[in-house]
C-alpha cells in the first residue's frame, strides 16, 4: 500500500506508525523527493504542520495546567478555537519584522465572538499566552515538559536537516509561512518529527487518558473540537465516535482511539515539490482503515 502510493504520486515518501499503548510498529517507505533524494529511514524528520498544535502548544498548556502554573480557564476559547480569532492571517505580508507581527498578532482583533472557527491566529496568541505566564519560550517549554520527559529525540523546532517540502522552502525551515517569518518556532506550526516520536507521544496519552478526559470532549457538546484537538468526522467505519487527534497540512495526521486503545500516526512531505497535491485525502483514509485492521485484524 505504502509504496503504491509513493509511484501514484501521494508523496514521495513517509512513515507510519500504529498500535496500542504497549506496542507500535512504525514503518518507512519512499525517498525524500521525487527527483532522487535519499531514502527515508526511521530518523527521518519530516514538518508535523498543524500536529504542531497538539503534540506541542496543546501538550505543553495540559501539562502547565497540570502542574499549576496556568489556569485552564484563562486559555480554554484558544484551546477550543472560540476566541473570535480569524482563521489565518498572513504576517509575514503585513510585517516587517517578527516583532512587528507579534504585535499583531496579540492586537489581533475577534470578529467571531460566539463562534467555533479552527484559527492558526488563536495558537499564535496561545503561545503567547503560555510563554508570558510561564516566563519561558515555547522550544524550551516544549523541549522540558514534552520532549525530555518523553524521550522524543527526533521531535523539535528548527532541525538542522530534514525531508524537503515545497520548492522554495529552504530545508529545515517551516512550510507554514507565519510559521517561517517567525523564527520557526510557532505555535500554530513549525516543530519536526518522527512517526516513532508520535507513537511514543500516543502510547503516553494512552496510558494517561483519565488526566486529559475533559481536553478530548466536544467543546461544545457536538462539535468537532476538543480542547486543542480536533475530534474524527470520519472513522472508516471502525474508529470509535470519542477518536481524537489532528490533521498536518503538509501531509500528516494523528489519531488515538480511547475505547479500542489504537493510535495510528501518518507523517510525509505530500508538499514537494507544490502543494498542488491533494491525493493524501484518500490515503489518509486507507490508512487509518488498514492500521486499524492491521491491529485488531
Amino acid at each position: 500500500m505504502l509504496e503504491r502510493a509513493v509511484k501514484a504520486g501521494v508523496a514521495p515518501g513517509g512513515q507510519l506508525a500504529f498500535g496500542t499503548p504497549e506496542s507500535s510498529e512504525t514503518i518507512s517507505f519512499g525517498r525524500t523527493s521525487f527527483h532522487g533524494g535519499e531514502p527515508v529511514s526511521s530518523s527521518t524528520k519530516f514538518d508535523l504542520a498543524s500536529l504542531t498544535k497538539v503534540v506541542c502548544t496543546t501538550a505543553v498548556a495540559h501539562a502547565l495546567v497540570e502542574e499549576g502554573a496556568v489556569e485552564l480557564a484563562s486559555i480554554r476559547d484558544l484551546l477550543a478555537h472560540r476566541s473570535g480569532l480569524p482563521a489565518h492571517v498572513r504576517y509575514d505580508q503585513i510585517s516587517e519584522s517578527a516583532e512587528g507581527a507579534w504585535r499583531l498578532i496579540e492586537d489581533q482583533d475577534k470578529p467571531h465572538l460566539g463562534e467555533t472557527l479552527y484559527s492558526c491566529v488563536g495558537f499564535l496568541q496561545l503561545q503567547r499566552c503560555l510563554e508570558h505566564q510561564s516566563g519561558r519560550m515555547l522550544d524550551k517549554l516544549f523541549a522540558e515538559l514534552v520532549a525530555d520527559p518523553l524521550g522524543l529525540r527526533d521531535t523539535g523546532f528548527r532541525p538542522g536537516s530534514a525531508a524537503p517540502t515545497e520548492d522554495g522552502v529552504p530545508i529545515g525551515q517551516p512550510h507554514d509561512e507565519n510559521a517561517r517569518f517567525l523564527g520557526g518556532v510557532a505555535g500554530n506550526a513549525g516543530l519536526f518529527g518522527t512517526a516513532g516520536d508520535l507513537a511514543i507521544f500516543a502510547q503516553h496519552v494512552l496510558n494517561n487518558l483519565s488526566s486529559w478526559d475533559a481536553w478530548i470532549r466536544p467543546q461544545p457538546p457536538g462539535y468537532t473540537r476538543g480542547l486543542g484537538w480536533a475530534i474524527k468526522d470520519d472513522d472508516c467505519g471502525v474508529w470509535s465516535p470519542r477518536t481524537f487527534g489532528h490533521l498536518g497540512f503538509t501531509g500528516c495526521s494523528l489519531w488515538i482511539d480511547p475505547v479500542n486503545r489504537t493510535f495510528v500516526a501518518l507523517v510525509t512531505n505530500r508538499v514537494h515539490p507544490t502543494r498542488n497535491n491533494d491525493r493524501i485525502h484518500a490515503f489518509r483514509r486507507l490508512v487509518d482503515l488498514t492500521a486499524f485492521s492491521a491491529i485488531h485484524g
